[in-house]
């Protein structure tokens, strides 16, 4: 009898064992597929579009706004095998670096929908497990900073330099030492990316000018080397407050400006990690 209760014991213990086994290689090769992203090509994208539609037409009523994106968005491409997360993450990398072209604009259209509901619902975006807290982490942090560049913190730190040497307020003349001094700004301008920001004729006038550095001129290379000034400016104000015209930023007529009290914040969190 106590031979039988320990042949008993061992079947029990094998049979739990293995059902660990089973688990933990189910939940292992799930993992594994589900770390992949799904490929950005033409036929899937196809294939993922007809998806997403065929699960438009079966939402339930009175379905939440995150449900709703779940239905469409996630489980679509999980049903694809492929990672729903690490599509958005790889993804958004990807199309920085892609060609224009309409894979990428469609692609693009569908990453930023998926984006706009976790920019909207970033509470129940985790809750009811459409992305993980990383990932909603990440999304927040791009859809804040992407127009950024290393070179628009660079420059707001320039601002902070000039003001702890000021009193705590920047003058243009003061700002425009300090970006020539540490070599911020070339005599060289960029003129295929002022074409794109100011306008051939614009781009053009300022080219032309000699190496004198007025004010135009230096307004040109600056927004020649930041790239997009309005985010640089969305983080200066006067001394009263008030927004600056940085498309003026070097004028005499300019009023002393400062750091706005959310640029510290934005030059310590700017991580591109879509740029990585």
């Amino acid at each position: 009898m106590y031979e039988d209760k320990r042949n008993r014991m061992k079947l029990n213990l094998g049979i739990i064992f293995g059902l660990v086994m089973l688990v933990f290689t189910g939940c292992n090769g799930k993992t594994s597929k589900n770390n992949t992203a799904l490929p950005i090509t033409m036929d899937n994208m196809q294939t993922y579009n007809q998806k997403r539609i065929n699960a438009s037409q079966n939402i339930p009523l009175g379905a939440s706004a995150i449900d709703k994106a779940i239905q469409i968005y996630k489980l679509p491409l999980e049903e694809m095998g492929y990672s729903f997360d690490a599509t958005i993450i790889n993804t958004t990398k990807v199309l920085r670096k892609a060609q224009y072209n309409q894979l990428s604009v469609h692609t693009h259209s569908v990453i930023n929908d998926i984006m706009q509901y976790v920019n909207m619902y970033p509470e129940q975006s985790i809750d009811r497990n459409f992305v993980d807290t990383d990932t909603k982490n990440k999304i927040l942090l791009f859809l804040k900073y992407s127009e950024f560049n290393q070179n628009t913190i660079q420059a707001l730190n320039y601002v902070r330099q000039c003001q702890k040497l000021n009193n705590g307020i920047c003058s243009s003349k003061q700002y425009s030492r300090i970006l020539l001094d540490n070599k911020f700004i070339d005599s060289k301008v960029d003129t295929k990316k002022l074409e794109q920001m100011l306008g051939k004729n614009m781009s053009q006038h300022i080219a032309s000018q000699n190496t004198t550095l007025t004010d135009t001129r230096l307004t040109g290379l600056f927004h020649s080397k930041v790239g997009n000034a309005s985010e640089f400016g969305k983080y200066i104000e006067d001394r009263d407050g008030q927004q600056i015209n940085v498309g003026f930023l070097f004028s005499e007529y300019t009023k002393p400006f400062k750091l706005k009290d959310n640029a510290q914040k934005a030059i310590d969190e700017y991580n591109p990690w879509w740029l990585k």
